[in-house]
């Protein structure tokens, strides 16, 4: 068996045990409302592929997947966001997406700062929204993305403003302006951007420890979700250093 299928609930967890609901396993995941799964083989209501976005393994409940389709166009820009059954603020959501979930819209459809969604009758605003097409050329900064997300809990392989952890901030904060990024730090490590000594380090910089990762606010401080906070929080490096230990790698996205 191999079928594409996309996400079509606001989120779906990515687990590599499905039998076991109550604990999260080391590399589960989520997906995003509109990213592909490639499945491969289904039993008892969970389908098992691969994630398209940064070939993740796992199991998906099959009712948050969906074979029919357009290709999505646009990826949602603000951390949170309603999706409406009329282009009108004063009805009641009907579902909310998350940063960097993936939408198929129609820009002629825009009405009343809404526009339509080409897989169901439902609107969405328009300013929370970006082309895919533009998500390199008009890059946000990384620290305000990751800014975005203070306060917002820590999850074990969460992956949006409802529960994220220290790789996902640092996934998705690339991901904002089209760059691959694998899921976890340990694989992100020695591919994401170029290598710098830590003697250099300065904002923007994305730093690694053993078993954990941020990203540099300036050169005395780290954006990160942490599990000893259980939120995104800014932490001083120094502090970090004495938790973790040296870094075991600072990358750096741009000489």
């Amino acid at each position: 068996m191999k079928k594409l299928y996309k996400i079509f609930t606001s989120l779906a967890n990515l687990q590599e045990n499905p039998g076991d609901q109550n604990h999260i396993g080391k590399r589960d995941s989520q997906m995003l409302h509109g990213e592909y799964l490639l499945a491969k083989r289904s039993s008892n209501g969970w389908v098992y592929g691969q994630s398209f976005l940064d070939n993740y393994l796992g199991w998906v409940r099959d009712t948050s997947l969906t074979d029919v389709f357009n290709t999505p166009t646009h990826a949602v820009t603000s951390l949170m966001t309603n999706i409406y059954s009329a282009p009108d603020f004063k009805t009641q959501p009907v579902e909310t997406l998350s940063f960097m979930s993936r939408v198929a819209v129609d820009p002629a459809t825009a009405t009343d700062g809404f526009v339509l969604m080409q897989d169901s009758p439902l609107w969405i605003p328009e300013n929370h929204l970006i082309a895919i097409r533009d998500l390199s050329a008009n890059p946000a900064s990384i620290i305000d993305t990751a800014i975005m997300f203070a306060d917002c809990p820590y999850v074990y392989g969460g992956r949006s403003a409802q529960g994220i952890d220290c790789s996902g901030l640092v996934q998705l904060a690339l991901q904002r302006n089209g760059i691959h990024c694998p899921r976890d730090a340990d694989q992100q490590e020695s591919v994401v951007g170029t290598a710098v000594s830590a003697s250099t380090i300065r904002a923007g910089d994305i730093i690694y420890f053993p078993g954990h990762v941020g990203i540099m606010k300036d050169d005395q401080t780290v954006i990160n979700a942490t599990v000893r906070e259980m939120k995104v929080v800014v932490e001083d490096l120094g502090d970090m250093i004495q938790i973790y230990g040296p870094p075991t790698a600072v990358r750096r996205l741009q000489p």
